[in-house]
């Protein structure tokens, strides 16, 4: 397989993954996000900053749908891919060590398999 195929496939499959994610946050973000991240939202400004990120979330899927289709804007996307991936990598590591949770417990704490029945 050609490396612009690889390009293409990877820019599809991570565009593809993100694009459910930005939805949850900018859709209906007082209905889905407390389901799913346990955040309460209140008030409208929390709203308009969620669909902010959604907004810059469905940027970035239409850089890379661009980019896996058209040759010359590849490279470009997929750059500000890594980037994007490893920005949120960053402010996860961050949390983790803002918060002071030792990572090893933090993971397997949160896996179905340890939880006592």
């Amino acid at each position: 397989m050609k490396a612009q195929s690889w390009s293409r496939f990877y820019l599809l499959f991570s565009a593809a993954g993100l694009f459910p994610i930005a939805l949850s946050y900018g859709v209906a973000p007082a209905g889905v996000l407390p389901a799913v991240l346990d955040v309460a939202i209140e008030g409208t400004d929390l709203t308009h900053i969620f669909r902010a990120v959604m907004g810059l979330y469905l940027a970035m899927i239409v850089l890379w749908i661009l980019g896996a289709f058209r040759p010359e804007l590849t490279r470009a996307a997929v750059i500000s891919e890594v980037v994007f991936m490893f920005g949120l990598a960053f402010g996860r590591v961050l949390s983790i060590l803002q918060l002071r949770t030792d990572f090893p417990e933090f993971v397997f704490d949160r896996c179905e398999f340890t939880r006592e029945r």
